[in-house]
């Protein structure tokens, strides 16, 4: 057991008290002290190892008995346990030998004239309106149109006007060399320049849709323009334009 700081300057006390002690009887002894003797030396030696093991032993506390309450718990589970097997060892018994005691099940149909109106089943809801209104596609484009625009919009940049777009092809044949083509004008309509692009799918299939952007030098007097669609050095292709808000 390794002993504390007090412990051991304690011990240190008592050696040095002994060696004092011890050291007194040998001056006495070279004095010629008749008294004092080589058996007082080994009484002396003795005594005080003694003392510093009768100290210890009364500084060393009683062991200390610890309850197990693992254990306790256990036991206690144990017999819950038992006492529930034996509880329904008697029950189960008991029905065995009177059946009679249990409880019959119902047999009887309700009338079903007898139920209250508010209590009567209704008939499930027809929800198959409202979940096609919900699903229901967009309408579809008036016939004849093949494209339809579906975004664009135009700012100034580095002294260029430049027009950033989409559109879609709506018909059943795929479109090849697709333009688009931008008439730039003044405030009042009056056209100032035209300019076209190829757009960015060449050929776009059906039911695609393509990027396009056409740039021309800025004009100060540029207030507004407006986007067609042609085949290069061909006519031009119809195209609905309700989603950017034109007729």
């Amino acid at each position: 057991m390794e002993l504390s700081p007090e412990e051991r300057h304690k011990i240190y006390l008592e050696e040095k008290a002994r060696i004092e002690v011890r050291q007194q009887i040998e001056d006495e002894n070279k004095a010629g002290n008749s008294r004092v003797g080589p058996l007082a030396l080994a009484d002396a030696d003795y005594e005080q190892p003694a003392k510093r093991r009768a100290a210890e032993n009364a500084e060393t506390p009683a062991p200390v008995k610890i309850t197990d309450s693992k254990q306790l718990a256990r036991n206690r589970g144990l017999a819950a346990l038992l006492l529930f097997v034996v509880v329904f060892g008697c029950f189960a018994a008991y029905c065995s030998s009177n059946p009679s005691s249990l409880p019959e099940p119902a047999t009887s149909v309700p009338n079903v004239a007898s139920i209250p109106a508010s209590q009567a089943p209704t008939a499930p809801t027809d929800l198959s309106s409202d979940s096609a209104n919900e699903t229901a596609p967009p309408p579809a484009p008036p016939p004849g149109f093949q494209l339809r625009e579906v975004s664009q919009s135009w700012d100034r940049e580095s002294s260029y006007c430049i027009l950033n777009g989409e559109v879609k092809n709506i018909g059943n044949e795929p479109l090849s060399s697709v333009e688009a083509v931008v008439v730039w004008a003044d405030k009042d309509g009056n056209v100032i320049k035209t300019t076209d692009d190829l757009i960015d799918y060449n050929p776009i299939m059906p039911g695609q849709t393509s990027p396009f952007k056409v740039l021309e030098t800025d004009n100060p007097l540029i207030a507004k323009e407006k986007t067609s669609f042609q085949i290069m050095g061909g006519s031009e292709i119809s195209t609905d334009y309700s989603s950017v808000g034109r007729p």
